[in-house]
């Protein structure tokens, strides 16, 4: 399922600007990309998030990924975690 891009509008320095509202069962993947890092390659990666939707139940991983469907062990997916332990939530 595609994300809702503009789920989340605000303004920041009196521009309009959109954020992303990620739901369960929604991602993108490309397995085969191009000009992006891979297999460890150094990268940087940026993101603002909150964690006001977070749960106790899973995470969100945003960077890159494994260039297949499989998880190749340690080394492979450059990417940010964001979880959440606890009952209220507490990001970490």
């Amino acid at each position: 399922m595609p994300a809702v891009a503009d789920g989340l509008p605000m303004t920041i320095a009196g521009h309009k600007v959109y954020g992303i509202a990620i739901s369960p069962g929604m991602g993108y993947r490309n397995d085969t990309p191009k000009g992006t890092a891979v297999h460890g390659e150094p990268e940087g990666v940026y993101m603002v998030t909150s964690a006001l939707h977070l749960n106790e139940k899973c995470c969100f991983d945003f960077g890159n990924a494994e260039s297949n469907n499989l998880d190749n062990k340690a080394g492979h997916m450059d990417a940010i975690n964001i979880m959440c332990h606890g009952d209220p939530c507490i990001a970490g």
